[in-house]
This record gives C-alpha cells, sequence and structure tokens, in this order.
C-alpha cells in the first residue's frame, strides 16, 4: 500500500481497501476541509437469479389459511383409558401399602 496522489478523486479505490466500512464518511472530513466533492467509482455487481430447470416440478407448500384439524377419538377409547388408569394407579398405591407393611 502506498501513497495515493489524489484519493478524493476515487475514494472507492484509494480508501476502501483498509476503511471497508467508514470510506465514505471519511472521505467527506477531508472533502468538507478542502471544500470539494469526493467522487468513488464503485465496482458493479450483478445480481443472477436462479431459475431452476424447466422439467422440475415447482414446490407447492401448504396454505398458511388451511385449518389444522385434530384426529377426532371415539368417546369409549376415552372412557377406557380413564378407567385402565384408575386401575393402574388403584393398584399402584395398594402395592406400596403392602410394601410397608
Amino acid at each position: 500500500m502506498g501513497i495515493t496522489l489524489h484519493p478524493l478523486d476515487d475514494t472507492y479505490s484509494a480508501c476502501h481497501q483498509c476503511h471497508p466500512d467508514d470510506y465514505r464518511q471519511r472521505a467527506e472530513v477531508f472533502a468538507v476541509a478542502l471544500h470539494i466533492t469526493p467522487q468513488s467509482i464503485e465496482p458493479v455487481t450483478r445480481t443472477v437469479a436462479f431459475q431452476p430447470p424447466s422439467d422440475v416440478p415447482p414446490i407447492r407448500l401448504p396454505s398458511a389459511t388451511a385449518p389444522l384439524s385434530t384426529p377426532s377419538v371415539n368417546p369409549w377409547l376415552w372412557a377406557l383409558v380413564v378407567i385402565v388408569a384408575t386401575l393402574l394407579i388403584g393398584l399402584l398405591a395398594l402395592w406400596r401399602k403392602l410394601a410397608r407393611s
């Protein structure tokens, strides 16, 4: 790196390498003091949009407005689960009581 004779003629190439985040603000300080307008020739970058091959079908996402459905459970099945759980809890309590004595 060397000293550029006229850094405000192209602030990007003169300043960006050492001051990538704030080269414009630094150049502006000197430009105001010298009563000149800084110039900047920044490289042009092109944005390329991705295009999938034509033979690939598009991805279909589920609709955000579609309601989530909960599976319906037979009420008799719920009754059976409650009865079995009650019996197991009762047997566990009886087993503990017998284990203490």
